[in-house]
């Protein structure tokens, strides 16, 4: 069985993890820099490492019953001193408590989920903050306020940074540099991607790995991060922190339904333009398809994402 290293968050991380259950010996690598909704609650209010991408991975590799997947991403809606908490992340909390660390919380929820593979932070060290310098020059911190302030004052972002920066979480890069496959992507790429990407000693185990690595470019733009990217422009994002290590990049070319697309585009999300040549003439091996999930949101089809990465 293939082992292979997933490195990101959010919902796309999510799909490339339920596709690849079962078929790969998995281990996912997340950020851990969330600074808003109930990940950044309690870190704020208790001094911990977010929760977030790190509670749905382990959801997405549980091979335990629906009602527990369900459990532990439920989400408070009442008004009250939980409202909008998750209750797997207040779970974790008080597995951190309990246990007496972070990785053996992971370990523990990991147990309970009867998970397949992995789950990993890309650091252990916390109250490291996303920062974002804009066009203007304006440094805007923290992963939830850097697409906010952007749409405010219509601005690209020239980069983000980790502040301060950490060093990486040794078994990551140990799993990394054993892999052979990595997959990175798909995700927002400057809050999901990239902030692992930033953390020392994550990227030059990238690069020394004997591995395939693989980018999977996502399948709509996201408004205040990405608007406008076309596929190559995702690429040559992630190259500047990969360099020429990069092998293989997976891009969807079908065309999402116009109703769908229409609904996108009133919130100023469109769907990423394939540009193939562009990516071509920088050397890169295009794999292209459909990889849409045929559903009322467009999204990865988990599947044939799976299969798609499994053929490389």
């Amino acid at each position: 069985m293939q082992r292979v290293v997933t490195i990101g968050g959010g919902t796309g991380h999510f799909a490339v993890l339920e596709g690849l259950k079962n078929r790969a010996e998995l281990t996912a690598i997340v950020t851990s820099f969330d600074s808003g909704g109930s990940s950044g609650k309690l870190r704020e209010e208790f001094g911990t490492l977010p929760f977030g991408d790190l509670r749905r991975c382990l959801v997405a590799l549980s091979d335990s019953e629906q009602l527990m997947r369900d459990l532990f991403e439920y989400r408070y809606s009442e008004n009250g001193s939980l409202q909008n908490h998750v209750f797997g992340n207040i779970f974790m909390l008080t597995l951190v408590k309990v246990t007496g660390s972070y990785e053996s919380a992971i370990e523990e929820l990991g147990k309970i989920l009867a998970i397949k593979g992995k789950v990993l932070p890309c650091t252990l060290e916390d109250k490291i903050n996303l920062c974002a310098e804009l066009d203007n020059g304006k440094i805007v911190k923290g992963e939830d306020k850097v697409g906010q302030y952007k749409l405010h004052y219509n601005l690209e972002i020239k980069r983000v940074f980790l502040e301060p920066q950490p060093d990486a979480y040794k078994k990551a890069v140990k799993e990394i540099q054993e892999a052979d496959k990595i997959v990175i992507g798909p995700g927002s790429l400057y809050t999901s991607i990239i902030p692992n990407l930033l953390v020392r000693g994550i990227p030059e185990a990238i690069k020394q790995s004997q591995g395939k690595k693989i980018y999977v470019v996502n399948i709509m733009t996201e408004h205040g991060e990405t608007d406008n990217f076309t596929a190559s422009k995702y690429v040559s994002e992630i190259s500047k922190y990969l360099g020429d290590g990069l092998h293989y990049v997976i891009v969807n070319t079908e065309i999402a339904p116009e109703d769908l697309k229409k609904l996108y585009e009133e919130e100023y999300k469109y769907q990423v333009e394939a540009d193939i040549e562009n990516l071509k003439s920088a050397n890169y091996e295009v794999v292209i398809g459909d990889f849409l999930r045929h559903s009322n949101l467009l999204r990865h089809d988990k599947d044939k994402l799976a299969k798609a990465i499994l053929d490389i």
